[in-house]
């Protein structure tokens, strides 16, 4: 045991050693610059290929596209299948390669997690991709935040450092165009608003004066990335709390605008009591939806805004700040909206074999949870069933299945009686709709399509 241990040492410190090493012998040492050379890097824990290692030097004469992911990033995990497809179809001129970072290499738990999340899709989504783990490649190359993408050309030159990519756009790389798309800036890149400025202002001269000098203004301004993405003033339970007469929004689109309005948050999940009452969907009528394109396939100048509110502070209250905003987002888009409770989607988990259910009563007392070191999963003791739908995550598997979209995410409704505690094991990645459901079906759950009346954001244009 005591060999074991040293010998586990020594490797961790090496490869410790190894990634100091490569990230020294990087020219950059930060995030790859777009239209620049990219720095070599050698890829040795492949899946899905004959090759046993490849360096991004050996793709020069062909597109390449490298696509960073994580086994926390849950958009990246559902975005499997649409890189298969994308594999599929440029195979023959671009050379596809998703790269799941891991925090060290060989046995440790956070690898083995990694690969067990890729390998349990494989078959099921018949994934043929080509898939390499990292250890090294996200300090070497600076990445702090994934999904990344880095779209590199024949010539070895980063032509985009991206969020998402699609067919339309890649099309458009390789004809030798630069397609809209959002930008992963990086952490060393990505632009930040200054705090002590109210948007779209410098403090220095204008026309007519301090361009800070005024003391209530509302502003509307077309997105662009240099904003910066920030949700401050109405967003009342999230990090920036609650600022009285001062709101700023950058980098949202109109039905997170109006979900603003009403609720102060951009979303909510299965802890918030939003999730049982209130629907994510904004009800458009007689409006053109076209001014309602979300964000979620990209955030573009078309389809995202920076709102700015400031009120002067001896009549600032939460109240006023929330009417004068409503006001705003009416006059400047020519809207009206109200609120109806409308008969909305929902999943109910119900019983669908008792004798499995009753098995899973518990009977020792303890409360546990426990997850599993080598695969995704949990095992629950002592659990109601209310805790389990939100500790199992089973709730939000609803995101890959609806493709993240926010808007088209279906909630999960406990409507099986249980009122007793239970043990069940949860083997599956929660975020794969097939597995979980698969899961809920070995131990006599089901889940079905069902509708409730919710409170539901309708927007209409005002009357002529």
């Amino acid at each position: 045991m005591m060999k074991k241990s040293i010998k586990t040492y020594i490797t961790s410190v090496l490869l410790s050693l190894l990634a100091l090493s490569s990230v020294a012998q990087n020219k950059f040492g930060e995030f790859p610059i777009e239209e620049q050379p990219i720095a070599d890097h050698e890829f040795t824990d492949l899946m899905n290929t004959d090759q046993k290692s490849f360096k991004i030097s050996d793709y020069r004469g062909k597109w390449l596209v490298l696509d960073f992911w994580s086994r926390g990033c849950s958009g990246c995990i559902a975005s499997f299948p649409k890189i298969n497809k994308l594999d599929e179809q440029f195979k023959n001129k671009v050379k596809i390669v998703m790269v799941g970072l891991t925090h060290n290499t060989g046995t440790t738990s956070d690898d083995k997690l990694t690969k067990a999340i890729f390998t349990s899709r494989m078959g099921p989504y018949g994934l043929k991709f080509t898939m390499a783990f990292d250890s090294l490649a996200g300090k070497k190359y600076g990445i702090h935040g994934v999904p990344a993408i880095f779209v590199i050309n024949p010539e070895g030159i980063v032509v985009a450092t991206a969020i998402k990519l699609d067919s339309t756009q890649l099309s458009e790389f390789i004809a030798g165009r630069i397609p809209k798309y959002e930008k992963n800036w990086g952490s060393q890149l990505r632009p930040v608003l200054n705090p002590r400025l109210p948007l779209l202002t410098n403090g220095k001269k204008a026309n007519g004066g301090i361009d800070t000098s005024f003391l209530a203004r509302s502003i509307l301004s077309v997105w662009n990335p240099e904003m910066g993405y920030k949700v401050e003033g109405l967003n009342i339970h999230g990090p920036n709390g609650y600022i009285p007469g001062k709101v700023t929004l950058t980098g949202v689109d109109l039905p997170t605008l109006f979900r603003l309005a009403y609720t102060g948050k951009v979303i909510w999940g299965d802890n918030d009591s939003l999730y049982y009452t209130f629907s994510r969907k904004v009800l458009v009528r007689n409006v053109d939806t076209a001014l309602f394109q979300m964000n979620d396939k990209g955030r573009t100048t078309e389809n995202s805004y920076a709102y700015s509110l400031t009120i002067p502070q001896n009549i600032a209250t939460l109240k006023r700040t929330k009417e004068y905003f409503f006001t705003d987002l009416h006059r400047y888009f020519g809207l009206t909206s109200h609120i109806e409770l409308i008969p909305t989607d929902v999943y109910f988990l119900v019983v669908k074999d008792k004798k499995k259910v009753s098995k899973l009563k518990n009977r020792s007392g303890i409360f546990n949870i426990i997850g599993f070191t080598d695969r995704p999963g949990y095992k629950f003791t002592n659990i109601s069933l209310t805790d389990f739908l939100v500790k199992s995550h089973l709730q939000e598997c609803m995101e890959e299945s609806s493709d993240f979209v926010f808007a088209n995410q279906l909630s999960v409704i406990d409507k099986t009686g249980i009122d007793y505690k239970i043990d069940v094991v949860f083997d599956g990645d929660w975020r794969d709709m097939k597995q979980a459901l698969g899961i809920l079906h070995k131990n006599g759950f089901d889940l079905v399509k069902g509708k409730v009346d919710m409170k539901t954001i309708v927007v209409e244009s005002v009357s002529k």
